[in-house]
């Protein structure tokens, strides 16, 4: 591999401020948005055993997965 301005280039993905950095596509959508989709499915399947109504649903929904999403699509996009 060439080692364009002498630097020594990682082959493992980068973690910086959050976001995953990788030579190969595949691994970084998985390490960016699979990883974090599942943690999200786990914390809103821990809500199902409470018996909510349709309102305080939303409202967890609201308030934990679109921020959530929000949030990550804020740090990726600066």
């Amino acid at each position: 591999m060439e080692k364009p301005f002498g630097f020594k280039w990682p082959h493992d993905p980068v973690l910086a401020l959050g976001v995953h950095f990788s030579y190969d596509p595949e691994r970084a959508k998985k390490l960016n948005l699979e990883d974090k989709i599942a943690t999200l499915e786990k914390a809103l399947n821990s809500w199902k055993r409470r018996k909510l109504t349709l309102i305080g649903k939303i409202h967890i929904v609201k308030k934990n997965l679109f921020t959530a999403l929000l949030y990550w699509q804020c740090r990726n996009t600066l």
